[in-house]
C-alpha cells in the first residue's frame, strides 16, 4: 500500500493503538483505510503523493510480476553479457559509510541501479521506469531504489563491500 502522509504533527494528536502512521512496517492492506478512519475521526486531511502511489503500488507490483515472468523480462533486464545466469554487481563504501543515513543508503542503492543500468541491453532501461516528480524526496528515491534491487532479483546479487 502506498506510504501516506497526515500533515498535522502527530506528536500533539494522541492516536489509538489501531496503527502509527510513522511506523512504515504497518503498511498492510488494512493501512490505507485505517489512515481514512484516523483522518476522518481527528479531522486530519490525508495526503497521497505521486510517488506514493508509484512506489507504494506500482513499483512492489510490477517488482513481482518481473520476478514471477523471469523467463519474459531476462531478455530485456539480465546482463548482457551473462544472459542466463545472476551477474554479481558490488558497490564499496568506507568507514565514513552510515547505515542510518538516508544519504549514504541512497548512494549504495544509486550506485546499484547504475550497474545495472550498464549491464542491461538498454543501458537506460531502470532509469525510464523510476519516477522524478516535484514530490520525491530522498527517502522516496530510496525507497524507489529499493524497489528496483527486488525487481532486480532474479537477475543481480547485490553485494556492499566494506573497506575498513
Amino acid at each position: 500500500m502506498p506510504i501516506v502522509a497526515i500533515k498535522p504533527d502527530l506528536d500533539k494528536i494522541k492516536l489509538p493503538e489501531l496503527v502509527d502512521v510513522r511506523d512504515f512496517s504497518q503498511c498492510t492492506e488494512e493501512f490505507f483505510l485505517a489512515l481514512i478512519h484516523l483522518a476522518y475521526t481527528y479531522h486530519l486531511t490525508p495526503s497521497i503523493t505521486p510517488d506514493d502511489v508509484f512506489y507504494g503500488t506500482i513499483l512492489p507490483y510490477f517488482a513481482d510480476h518481473v520476478n514471477d515472468h523471469e523467463s519474459h523480462y531476462r531478455p530485456y533486464l539480465a546482463d548482457k553479457e551473462n544472459p542466463d545466469g545472476k551477474t554479481k554487481i558490488e558497490v564499496y563504501v568506507d568507514q565514513s559509510f552510515d547505515i542510518h543515513s538516508q544519504s549514504d543508503l541512497l548512494k549504495v542503492f544509486e550506485g546499484f541501479t547504475s550497474k545495472m543500468n550498464k549491464k542491461t541491453l538498454s543501458n537506460d532501461l531502470l532509469a525510464k521506469i523510476s519516477s522524478d516528480f516535484t514530490t520525491t524526496t530522498s527517502i522516496t528515491r530510496l525507497l524507489g531504489q529499493v524497489g528496483m534491487s527486488k525487481m532486480m532479483d532474479r537477475f543481480f546479487a547485490l553485494k556492499v563491500i566494506a573497506l575498513w
